[in-house]
């Protein structure tokens, strides 16, 4: 694939991937990756925030409160378990 890219943005391209330590190629590949994974969120959140507004069905504060804190012992058995 070739792009055309005005000599600004290219610049600021080289001098960003050569401050990071990774060819362009990559720079670009892993800024595409980040913006996809942004949008496929989005569209994942709009997803939830439509079902909600049809149905009204969300989770609590109290509810997620308490899922976090069986993550958390859940991590910590896990980290005793192997240290």
């Amino acid at each position: 694939m070739f792009i055309e890219i005005d000599p600004k943005t290219e610049q600021l391209l080289t001098q960003t991937a050569n401050l990071k330590g990774v060819s362009v190629d990559a720079l670009v590949r892993g800024l595409a990756e980040k913006e996809a994974n942004y949008w496929h969120e989005r569209q994942e959140d709009m997803a939830a925030v439509e079902r909600y507004r049809q149905t009204g069905e969300h989770i609590s504060h109290e509810a997620m409160n308490a899922r976090f804190d069986r993550m958390i012992r859940q991590a910590r058995a896990l980290v005793a378990k192997y240290n």
